[in-house]
């Protein structure tokens, strides 16, 4: 790939600059306030399958208009899912978001790399907002063949909330 190439990832802006952003378990916080989403525990994440399996939802909280989304095989049981400890950024402390920077997550949460892995994202590198699913596969699928037989039909033209 050449070095001038790009790659464009769909995340949801999480925190604005000047914002203190801190994940705990599976609640995230911004400037000390839980964010409201609505959480459902799926399997198949990192499966053949491409479809995921909703386990469980919790009660929808007010003010929530977008669904996160958990591994229930990473799921203790207990009352906050595990965080990867790999992640860096707000995770084991509050982070400030700096000027000119946004705090972005992925809402398969337990299956994104995201601000909380690789820091803030630049304005400059935040250009539209998602509005329906264009294409939705498999990507550990292999080769051309691969790639179409794992084709999600049913997320295509689905709008993103």
């Amino acid at each position: 790939m050449p070095s001038d190439a790009k790659v464009n990832y769909v995340k949801r802006v999480i925190g604005l600059p000047g914002d203190t952003v801190q994940v705990k378990g599976h609640r995230v916080f911004v400037n000390g306030e839980e964010l409201p989403e609505e959480r459902a525990l799926v399997q198949g994440i990192g499966g053949p399958d491409p479809e995921l399996t909703v386990v469980k939802v919790e009660p929808k909280p007010q003010g929530a208009w977008y669904r996160v989304f958990y591994d229930a095989e990473r799921y203790s049981g207990g009352d906050d899912f595990e965080i990867n400890t790999r992640a860096i950024y707000g995770v084991s402390e509050p982070a400030k978001v700096p000027d000119g920077k946004y705090f972005v997550m992925g809402d398969s949460r337990d299956n994104s790399e995201d601000s909380r892995y690789w820091g803030f994202v630049p304005r400059e590198n935040i250009f539209a907002r998602a509005l329906y699913v264009h294409l939705s596969f498999d990507q550990r699928a292999s080769g051309l063949l691969g790639k179409l037989t794992s084709i999600r039909w049913r997320r295509i033209g689905t709008a993103v909330k």
